[in-house]
């Protein structure tokens, strides 16, 4: 098992820890739920721990998700963390709905009750925002945001 970074100590952060609660209870994915951020200050933050990144950068246990709703602070840190070989993961809210044919890239996050259709694409590092919807053969781009009730 794995522990969970979720990169960026703020109120997006928040969001993103909660969803990742919920599905830790469902899979148990993971054996710790950390934040990383370089900013913040504290060895806390929103009942979880807060670290640096030169803190856990080395330790390969880490998946990494990045919570922060700025495309080109999301593609920044996107590429900082996998060229030090960090892991990127991939959030799907329980009550997200993704079609099987449906690609799905790495750091995605799929908030509360976005929708994927059928054939869609969304590449990496790509932030859904609740109520989504996606419709059939729509192709998103790496680090995009999609706002909530957009369709």
């Amino acid at each position: 098992m794995s522990k969970l970074a979720v990169f960026c100590a703020g109120s997006l952060g928040k969001e993103v820890m909660d969803m990742a609660e919920r599905i830790q209870k469902i899979e148990n994915r993971w054996t710790q739920l950390t934040f990383v951020d370089n900013y913040a200050q504290g060895d806390e933050f929103y009942h979880h721990p807060l670290v640096h990144l030169d803190q856990v950068v080395s330790d390969k246990g880490y998946e990494f998700v990045i919570a922060t709703g700025e495309p080109d602070t999301r593609e920044i840190i996107f590429h900082q963390l996998t060229e030090n070989g960090c892991q990127i993961t991939t959030l799907i809210d329980p009550t997200a709905i993704v079609s099987p044919t449906a690609h799905v890239g790495r750091g995605v996050i799929v908030t509360p009750y976005a929708s994927i259709s059928s054939d869609a694409v969304v590449e990496d590092n790509v932030l859904l925002q609740s109520y989504i919807r996606l419709g059939h053969d729509i192709h998103v781009g790496a680090h995009s945001v999609i706002s909530a009730n957009v369709s």
